[in-house]
């Protein structure tokens, strides 16, 4: 996306505090209003609109507010961003061309397209006394100005820092970490934070809960320069998102998501080659914050690079091709992301699985017994991220601790515990420690966490209870009754309603009845087995399972009880898919000539599930029938035990626009990667047979790290837009069995080469 002006923040500042000083004369705008088949009288105060400081004038209609948005003549406000238009009467389809983006709007349609990417406008464009109004702030916004309302004075200014389309050169990082005087060098096209445009997409899919997060919040104090053509950006915290781009090949922009500004001065004069000066804006405020640097340069930008410090505090923007010093950010992921020539770039990962930079330590393990419960904690140096299961013949119970390096090699004496018999602890994989209780027949767990630390308490209940969730959610536990045994019972997924159907293949209704157990846990990603329904019907009882995520379960005797535990469904199969059909229910997604596209996602789902489900591929899905899933639900479902997620979507664009073809989105990040499959190495397999055997147009590979269902995953997770349900071409195959068929195998045919070829465990 292209910038089309560059003004000084000094000069909107200076711009606004003019205004500010007339705020006690600003006139009242009377005027009837003609629109949408009736006439309105309005009156208000009149809105002063400015863009990059200079005010719109002239205007044959004044600015008017609608439904709290404010309106502004189509003209007046492209021409001041420098953009050439054009109207369509017949169609009634608005086009802007701003260098190389091309802005489509139609009137009374909340949908608008920028490149050929949906976004969505609060209110729409409007005819109103014969003159075609539009909406600023979903103009600007579309392409990625800052968009800032005074309340006192009625502005609306419009600041045009905005990141453009062009991607910069190839160029190398060399940098060395704070212990280690090697140097390494890193392709900077390896950088996920790295981008090449702004993307828009149904607002129900963006990811705003964790842009809205006050705990990501930070405030930019400072920009320095430190020598060498090398400058920083300090924070007041952790910074918890940033991206960077090349704007116009000589301008470098950097956006730190939730960022304040609290510099004090927004326009530093550098004049050191090769910045002229630096730029500081509040580029957005809704809806979430981010800080908007841009580095002017006197010429092209080659080479330079963009690191978070050790600590996560401050971004080092280097310039040039030399081998430079850095404190390099070690909770960045090496994720390949799009090089400039299309193909991936990689980096080796250390040999090195002890560096405590990188690695959480696990301290201590502290055992304790009081009131007939065994206390075990096991503390880390930072907050641990864990997962606690049980396994069965011996029984024990498993603690899990990603990203953290065993440290403690001193085990308590349990000697005289009541239920635990040994305690082990082991580096189970290079980046992941294991902690396991030996515990005997019959007892139970809960946990809890604290800053650095989790614990574990461990009973013997009573046989007072019939049935029961316990050990955190994860498990049904009922006792055993006329001469029922685990080997008896079996069970069965059911993937229209997502529920497991555990059968005791025998008549138990005398004893366990109608009972429903449920477990409630606020926390949508710690949520297990959310209800467990006991009925029977035509001899035989049986127990309807809800799991809040994907689950396998284990069944087995221990003690007084028949325990059926929830486990990963990856020690059950050899590859486990979610896949996942986009929309549904109350959410259709794109209706064209009658036709959802929550029905097409979900007739291919269904056929992917009939290819692939087997004995040595476990596929689940978000949703076998017409229902609404929550988008955060779709990715955590598959964060338990999934190898790979794949959610099904499909375009479309308004007006006689000819855009089509299939593209498939990904979004790096932590987690994935186990083995050799990454979330981009996934979306390149599915965008290559689907447009193969599809024979649609290719559109490429991209990265959306701001969609729910893609960087909510913590497993490797691809997007893949089949293609555009209002080009015939595309629309023939996906409204016909027979091409939904060929969407179906070549995604299932996808799958199979990834699992055969890549290491994803």
């Amino acid at each position: 996306m292209k910038k089309f002006k560059f003004v000084c923040a000094t000069l909107l500042i200076t711009m606004l505090m003019g205004v500010t000083a007339m705020a006690d004369s600003i006139k009242d705008v009377s005027m009837n209003l003609t629109y949408d088949g009736k006439t309105v009288a309005y009156n208000a105060k009149e809105v002063t609109v400015l863009v990059d400081g200079v005010a719109l004038t002239g205007l044959d209609i004044p600015a008017v507010i609608i439904d709290d948005r404010t309106l502004v003549p189509l003209r007046a406000i492209f021409e001041a961003m420098g953009a050439d238009v054009s109207w369509d009467g017949d169609s009634q389809m608005i086009t802007a061309e701003l260098n190389d983006d091309t802005i489509i709007m139609f009137i009374n349609n909340n949908t608008g397209y920028i490149n050929g990417t949906a976004f969505t406008m609060d209110v729409a464009p409007k005819i109103i006394n014969d003159r075609t109004m539009v909406p600023v702030r979903a103009i600007a916004e579309a392409v990625g100005a800052g968009v800032y309302w005074d309340d006192a004075t009625r502005t609306v200014s419009v600041l045009s820092y905005v990141i453009g389309n062009e991607g910069g050169t190839s160029s190398t990082d060399t940098s060395t970490n704070n212990t280690d005087t090697t140097t390494t060098t890193t392709t900077n096209d390896s950088d996920p934070q790295k981008v090449t445009d702004l993307s828009h997409v149904d607002a129900s899919e963006i990811d705003t809960e964790a842009l809205s997060n006050s705990e990501n919040e930070v405030s930019v104090t400072a920009v320095t320069a430190n020598g060498n053509d090398s400058y920083t950006i300090k924070t007041s915290g952790k910074i918890w998102q940033y991206k960077y781009a090349t704007v116009l090949g000589t301008k470098v922009a950097v956006d730190i998501y939730g960022g304040s500004l609290a510099v004090s001065t927004t326009n530093i004069s550098v004049n050191d080659d090769p910045v002229e000066r630096i730029r500081i804006a509040q580029n957005a405020i809704e809806p979430y914050k981010i800080v908007r640097v841009v580095f002017d340069l006197y010429d092209t930008a080659g080479d330079y690079s963009v690191t978070k410090s050790s600590d996560g505090t401050s971004l080092i923007v280097n310039f040039g091709d030399t081998t430079v010093t850095t404190t390099p950010d070690t909770t960045q992921t090496d994720n390949p992301v799009i090089g400039s020539d299309g193909g991936t770039v990689t980096q080796e990962p250390s040999d090195d699985i002890g560096e405590e930079d990188n690695l959480n330590s696990i301290t201590r393990i502290r055992y304790s017994d009081a009131n007939d419960c065994d206390v075990v904690t096991i503390y880390g140096e930072e907050e641990l991220d864990y997962n606690i299961f049980t396994l069965s013949d011996p029984y024990r119970i498993v603690i899990d601790i990603d990203n953290s390096l065993k440290d403690d090699t001193s085990i308590p004496d349990v000697e005289d515990s009541s239920y635990i018999t040994n305690i082990r602890m082991s580096q189970f994989t290079e980046t992941s420690t294991r902690v396991v209780l030996d515990v005997k027949e019959g007892v139970e767990f809960s946990s809890y966490a604290g800053t650095n630390y989790v614990s574990l308490q461990i009973t013997k209940s009573a046989v007072t209870v019939s049935e029961s969730i316990v050990n955190d959610g994860k498990t049904i536990r009922f006792t055993k009754t006329n001469g029922l045994e685990a080997s008896d019972i079996t069970y069965t997924y059911d993937p229209y309603s997502g529920n497991t159907i555990i059968s005791l293949n025998g008549d138990y209704s005398g004893v366990y009845g109608t009972k429903t157990l449920s477990y409630s846990d606020d926390d949508a990603e710690a949520s297990y087995i959310s209800a467990a329904k006991f009925s029977t019907s035509s001899g035989n009882t049986t127990i309807t399972v809800t799991p809040s995520l994907i689950a396998e379960f284990n069944i087995y005797e221990n003690g007084d009880y028949i325990y059926v535990d929830l486990v990963d469904p990856k020690t059950v199969y050899d590859a486990v898919v979610v896949i996942d059909a986009g929309h549904g229910g109350t959410m259709p997604g794109a209706v064209v000539n009658g036709f959802y596209e929550k029905n097409i996602t979900l007739d291919i789902a269904k056929k992917v599930y009939n290819q692939l489900n087997s004995n040595s591929i476990k596929v689940y899905v978000t949703r076998f029938t017409d229902s609404y899933v929550d988008n955060y639900k779709r990715a955590y479902m598959a964060n338990y035990g999934a190898d790979m997620f794949i959610s099904i979507h499909c375009n479309s664009i308004a007006g006689d626009v000819d855009i089509y073809g299939t593209e498939t989105l990904y979004a790096p990040h932590s987690g994935e990667g186990n083995g050799g499959l990454t979330s981009y190495t996934l979306a390149s397999v599915l965008q290559k047979y689907v447009t193969e055997v599809c024979g649609t147009y290719d559109r490429g590979v991209k990265n959306r790290s701001d969609l729910i269902v893609l960087n909510r995953t913590t497993v490797p997770a691809a997007l893949v837009e089949t293609g555009f349900m209002t080009d015939s071409s595309d629309m023939a195959l996906l409204t016909s069995e027979s091409g939904r068929q060929k969407f179906a195998n070549a995604i299932a045919q996808a799958i199979k080469e990834v699992i055969n070829t890549y290491d994803y465990r």
